[in-house]
């Protein structure tokens, strides 16, 4: 009995000292969210219980890992209508993504070209010659109908910064006026064959509080 009535006495102490494991599973799935280790967040999720909007964005959030824009666009243009009912730790997530799809979906069409590689005696990387400061003429083709979506959360000014900083980066534009040798050539040829992996505007990012803050919120 006096063994039995320790033993009681270790398990009470050692359980009251012990945070709940919900708790715990909901800073796991924080710190998991952190730093991007998208399979840790799926395994977590059905673990947790959260309001619908938390689970929306945090399945928003993981789409965003998948680059594929249109799903991610569907998944946006449905959870807008539900803004009035989040809360600003919720609405800040969105409208980072938001800003990053619709940059993205900018850049593509305003941007981004078909590869102007020709051969001479090596192939080559011509002049992309594109003209930022000709963007949101009424006159010209522009991502209008994009660009408008953008106005509430970006001004003109920094979509051209964030345009120019992933030109930038794209070995398949070249905002010189001169031809780029073999090398650039190949960089930008390895990248059309998705060989090569470049994050032209990297993915929107929130700390383990913010993510902690969704997790547990009630609305």
């Amino acid at each position: 009995k006096k063994y039995l009535l320790l033993l009681v006495v270790f398990l009470f102490s050692a359980c009251s000292n012990k945070k709940p494991i919900e708790a715990d599973l909901k800073e796991l799935l924080a710190l998991a969210l952190n730093n991007k280790m998208f399979t840790k967040v799926e395994n977590l999720l059905p673990q947790i219980r959260m309001t619908e909007n938390s689970n929306n964005i945090i399945r928003l959030y993981l789409n965003t890992h998948s680059e594929n824009l249109f799903v991610i666009e569907r998944e946006v243009e449905y959870l807008k209508q539900f803004v009035v009912d989040m809360g600003m730790a919720h609405q800040a997530v969105l409208n980072e993504i938001m800003v990053w799809l619709y940059v993205n979906q900018v850049y593509r069409h305003e941007v981004s070209s078909p590869v102007r590689i020709i051969q001479r005696e090596q192939l080559y990387l011509e002049p992309s010659n594109i003209d930022f400061k000709k963007c949101p003429d009424v006159t010209v083709d522009c991502a209008h109908e994009v660009r408008a979506k953008l106005l509430p959360l970006i001004d003109n000014e920094e979509l051209t910064r964030k345009l120019k900083k992933m030109a930038l980066k794209d070995p398949c534009v070249n905002l010189s006026s001169q031809l780029q040798g073999q090398a650039v050539a190949n960089r930008c040829l390895r990248k059309s064959k998705e060989q090569l992996k470049i994050v032209l505007l990297p993915f929107p990012r929130f700390s383990f509080s913010h993510w902690l803050k969704i997790i547990s919120s009630e609305s």
